[in-house]
């Protein structure tokens, strides 16, 4: 499973991947994080969304920071795409990873999706994502 979930990973760096099959082990999980990761996890490859956003999909509006605190406890951050959840406004908000990390992600996914819808694109030259 670990083998197959690295292999994933690797077709996703190198644009080949857009969606995992490797299935991913909530043990432990609260059952607000597993809302949470089952809501990031719909976000589209190349689409972001807020944090805030997410909280609303969860049923937890105002619940932004939660939201964010339990994708920082996501097992798998490539798997379970969290780096697609930025703050309000398009900043990038946190990442297990790192901001750049996150940034890179992003970017990543953009340039091979090509153009985002105008209002995410808008965000991320807000946040600095992108070339």
């Amino acid at each position: 499973m670990a083998r197959q979930g690295l292999a994933e990973v690797a077709e996703y760096l190198t644009g080949q991947r857009r969606e995992f099959s490797v299935p991913v082990d909530a043990t432990g999980l609260s059952p607000f994080t597993r809302q949470v990761l089952e809501a990031c996890a719909r976000v589209p490859y190349g689409e972001t969304v807020s944090y805030a956003e997410i909280a609303q999909q969860v049923g937890k509006p105002g619940g932004a920071r939660a939201v964010g605190q339990a994708l920082g406890r996501n097992p798998v951050p490539f798997i379970v795409p969290c780096h697609r959840v930025v703050a309000r406004g398009g900043r990038l908000g946190g990442f297990r990873g790192g901001e750049e990390l996150k940034r890179r992600l992003l970017t990543l996914e953009r340039e091979l999706v090509g153009n985002l819808p105008k209002a995410r694109a808008r965000d991320e030259e807000a946040s600095g994502i992108g070339g």
